[in-house]
């Protein structure tokens, strides 16, 4: 099943949340709120974030303190065992910089915590000391987290689609059913933290906020990151890699 959206058309089946930026079903550019494609979920664009016509439309976090916040997104969080995030993003952040969040569910102090971080490559290309990776974290406190990171290509500055899936159960040998594609294809990665216990994305049902660009932390130190979304959407099931491919392919054209 599939429907249009900007004139493109996506997977459809099980899609529960979905924000785009060329959308004025979903964004009015000069306003502060977005609204989901699908159900009735609103957003809120925090501290001045801008928006850019380029590319049919995105928005453009500073990494300062812009965010965008849409907290009814964690009363379905809860149900999504079974689940995939995909987003459209340009990291725009300095070479050398350390991780910075694209997406996250958090709560106001560490921990629990869920999202996908990005870290830029070091020194110019062609020699980079280090490729750069995606990554997805979760933790409910120092002594048990999950941390999956992408190993073997570099991801430079560029538009850049990552679809993140999770199934119920797992463990460390199959990496706890997690996976992480970009441009629709599987990623190699690397389980570097594994002291989740039992499924990491179960153990992690108090999550109270979500945000682009930041790991937010309104009572500790937040996670700023520079860039740019254009959209996003969730899935109450886990796409297949042939799904992932297909959402990618139906976008693409609109970043190039």
């Amino acid at each position: 099943m599939a429907v249009s959206y900007s004139n493109k058309s996506i997977v459809t089946d099980g899609l529960v949340f979905k924000v785009d930026a060329s959308n004025p079903r979903s964004y009015i550019s000069g306003s502060t709120t977005t609204d989901s494609l699908i159900g009735s979920f609103t957003g809120s664009l925090k501290n001045d974030v801008s928006f850019s016509s380029s590319y049919q439309g995105f928005w453009n976090f500073d990494g300062i303190d812009d965010r965008l916040e849409i907290n009814e997104l964690t009363d379905i969080r809860a149900s999504l065992a079974n689940s995939s995030f995909n987003i459209w993003l340009y990291p725009n952040q300095l070479e050398s910089t350390s991780r910075r969040y694209q997406w996250s569910f958090t709560v106001d102090g560490y921990y629990p915590a869920i999202g996908l971080g990005y870290s830029p490559p070091t020194n110019p290309h062609p020699s980079y000391t280090y490729s750069g990776s995606y990554d997805v974290i979760s933790g409910t406190g120092g002594s048990n987290k999950f941390l999956l990171v992408t190993t073997g290509s570099v991801f430079q500055k560029e538009w850049t689609n990552i679809c993140v899936t999770k199934e119920t159960g797992g463990n460390t040998g199959n990496k706890y059913n997690c996976k992480i594609y970009v441009n629709g294809v599987n990623q190699n990665t690397n389980l570097t933290d594994d002291t989740a216990t039992n499924d990491w994305w179960l153990d992690n049902q108090a999550l109270t906020r979500f945000n682009f660009a930041t790991l937010y932390r309104p009572s500790v130190i937040s996670n700023w990151s520079v860039t740019n979304i254009a959209s996003f959407s969730v899935y109450n099931r886990t796409l297949t890699a042939a799904e992932v491919l297909h959402n990618y392919n139906a976008l693409k054209d609109r970043f190039t």
